[in-house]
Formats: C-alpha cells, sequence, structure tokens
C-alpha cells in the first residue's frame, strides 16, 4: 500500500507546498525566452538548474537497476528539457496539457525525493558514459491525484549528475483523488 492510498491528504498537502519557486523563476524565464527565440530549445540547453542531490534510497535503487553508482550526485535540468516538457505536456501541449500548471514542474523535486516506484526505461544515446555506452533511463512515478512521472538518464559524468529528460502526469483526475488510473507504476 502506498503512502497516498494511506493518507491521500497528507501526501496532497505535501505536494502543494513542495514548490521550489527558484525553479519556477528560471522555468518562466525560459518560456519567455524560448516564445522568442527561434531554435529555442539548443539555445537553452546550456542553462542548467540543479534540482536537488540524490537521495541515498535513489542511490540505492538506481544502482540495482542499471549499475551506476550515483551516491553523491544531483540531478539537474536543462532549458532545452523544461521547453521540451513546456511543448509536449504544457499549455495547448502536443501529448496533453498535464504539466500546464508550471506550479507542477517545479515540484519536480518532491517527486524525486519521495517517489512510490522508479524502473528501468532503457537507453538514451544522447547521452554517452566514457565507454562509449549509452546513458540509462529511470523513471521515478508518485501518485498524487493520477500519477507524476519524471525521466532521468543515468549516465557516468564528471560533473556527477542525472539529467531530467522529460516529465509529466497520466491519469489525473481532480473530482476523484483515490483512484489508481496510473496502472501497477504508482
Amino acid at each position: 500500500m502506498t503512502e497516498y492510498e494511506l493518507n491521500p491528504q497528507k501526501v496532497k498537502a505535501e505536494y502543494e507546498n513542495a514548490v521550489d519557486y527558484d525553479l519556477l523563476t528560471k522555468i518562466e524565464k525560459i518560456i519567455n525566452i524560448s516564445r522568442s527565440a527561434s531554435d529555442s530549445s539548443k539555445n537553452l540547453k546550456g542553462i542548467i538548474y540543479r534540482i536537488s542531490s540524490v537521495s541515498q534510497r535513489a542511490a540505492s535503487d538506481i544502482k540495482h537497476l542499471t549499475g551506476i553508482d550515483v551516491a553523491g550526485y544531483a540531478s539537474v535540468i536543462d532549458g532545452s528539457h523544461i521547453i521540451h516538457i513546456w511543448k509536449r505536456h504544457g499549455e495547448n501541449g502536443e501529448a496533453d496539457e498535464t504539466m500546464k500548471n508550471l506550479k507542477d514542474l517545479a515540484r519536480i523535486a518532491y517527486i524525486l525525493e519521495n517517489y512510490d516506484n522508479i524502473e528501468y526505461k532503457g537507453g538514451d544515446s544522447g547521452y554517452r558514459n566514457p565507454d562509449g555506452s549509452k546513458g540509462k533511463v529511470v523513471a521515478f512515478h508518485k501518485r498524487i491525484n493520477g500519477c507524476y512521472s519524471v525521466f532521468e538518464v543515468v549516465f557516468n559524468s564528471k560533473s556527477k549528475f542525472l539529467k531530467v529528460k522529460t516529465a509529466y502526469k497520466k491519469g489525473v483526475e481532480e473530482t476523484s483523488p483515490t483512484p489508481n488510473r496510473c496502472a501497477a507504476r504508482c
């Protein structure tokens, strides 16, 4: 039984209070820059925001899933991935609008620190380890009025960070927070 099933009001209150306002400000600035620039995602890749340190629990789970020791790493997101999330899942998103409330994206640290489930999703050729192998993608899932999922790329890097690739919500049903509509993941 998940924490949400045991105490949904507590989890929802923690989530609502978990907005990182520095990240929210950065997200708003990046979206505004992208609206005024042509080829914005490449221009924004160098803007990196440190979300949080990787918890001991997450480091242990990631090592079990991928074989990569990420103790001492941090989770980061860059401007191009903020734009990806916004274009796919934000206001008028190509896939859905589950991240149209920018505060939801600014709560990403809460999901990474309080996930219910983590799973290995395969390799990502956009990120390479020093030996040339693909970075590995893991998905963190947290049940909150549906299921909030955050996908991070795990790779050996001198900079010691995991990079958020995307985030979205599924099974969001505002009128009934108790049914689990995101299958076995949450």
